[in-house]
Formats: structure tokens, sequence, C-alpha cells
């Protein structure tokens, strides 16, 4: 005999009740659980294959648009040389140990603008690599974050934050997500 048996055999008769209603709600809930749902609770119908092959292609091509985009208003290795006023070894340097960050694309290695203040000659933005270290995401989506107003940072972009030495609470608002 189980253990449920057993309290049923054994329980008060209003237990007994009491227990035989919650197993049929259990069994209620559970097949409700499992049945498939015609329609997610807010979003509608679930989309057909096509529909959702559809969505996923335009999705695709938004983020190719998004990465050629960042890869052609990048910087190379001279230009930002010239910007931080170093050698191009010196910024291959930088990349290396994650101060700065890279994208690839047809014409090697290039460096998004958002790290650097160009309006400053000389002037990198301090904390890349601690920002980089906990954001749950890539060059392209970190780039998209650091120059997205962000109410965390007070309607600041985390770049703008970044600028203004602010590395700790932009790794605290990075960490959240």
């Amino acid at each position: 005999m189980g253990v449920a048996e057993q309290v049923l055999a054994g329980g008060e008769v209003y237990e007994r009740a009491a227990l035989e209603q919650l197993a049929v709600e259990l069994v209620a809930a559970r097949t409700a659980a499992s049945a498939p749902a015609p329609e997610l609770p807010g979003v509608g119908p679930r989309p057909e294959a096509d529909e959702l092959a559809e969505v996923l292609a335009r999705n695709r091509g938004r983020v190719w648009q998004a990465r050629q985009q960042l890869y052609a208003d990048a910087l190379d290795y001279q230009q930002a040389a010239a910007v931080l006023g170093v050698s191009d070894r010196q910024v291959s340097n930088l990349v290396s140990a994650g101060k700065l960050l890279t994208i690839d694309g047809p014409d090697g290695k290039r460096l998004p603008g958002w790290q650097f203040d160009l309006d400053t000659s000389g002037v990198r933005l301090r904390g890349i690599d601690r920002v980089a270290a906990v954001f749950a995401g890539r060059v392209l989506g970190l780039s998209a974050w650091m120059v997205t107003e962000n109410p965390s940072l007070g309607g600041r972009t985390p770049a703008a934050a970044l600028a203004d030495g602010e590395v700790d609470l932009v790794v605290a608002v990075a960490e959240r997500g």
C-alpha cells in the first residue's frame, strides 16, 4: 500500500474527502498542463512553420545589416592608432589584452568606434574588458547595448557612463542584463 493509499485508508471522513478532492484537482492540473495549448497567453496562436521561417529569415537579415553597419563605422588599426596617438602594435596589444574589441569583416579586423572618445584625442574608454567579461552576448550585441540609452544609467548610454569613469556601475548594469 502506497503512502497516499495509507493516508486515505486511515484518515477521517473529512480528511479523506479533502484528499480525494486534492487528488482530483492535481490530476486535472496535470492533464491541463500536458495538453497542447492552442494559444500562448498574451501572444496569440502558435505560428506555422513557414511563418516562423519567414520571421527568422527577417531577423537574420536585420542582424546581418547591423553587423555590416557596425563594421563600416569601425576603425581599422591605423585609424585607432591615430586616434589614440600610439602605434599599430600598441593597438594590437590592447586588443590582445581585451582592452579593445574587434569585429571581423571583409578587410580584416576593425574596432567599433564607440570604444573611443573621438572628440578627445588619445582617449579610449576604460573598463571595456570588465564589461565584456560579464555581458551576455558577443561584440555585436555589446556594441548595440553600449550605444543605447539605459534608464539604469540615468538615461545615458553605457559608453557615456564609461566615459564619465563609472566603470563599476556599467559592469553592475551589464551583469543584471
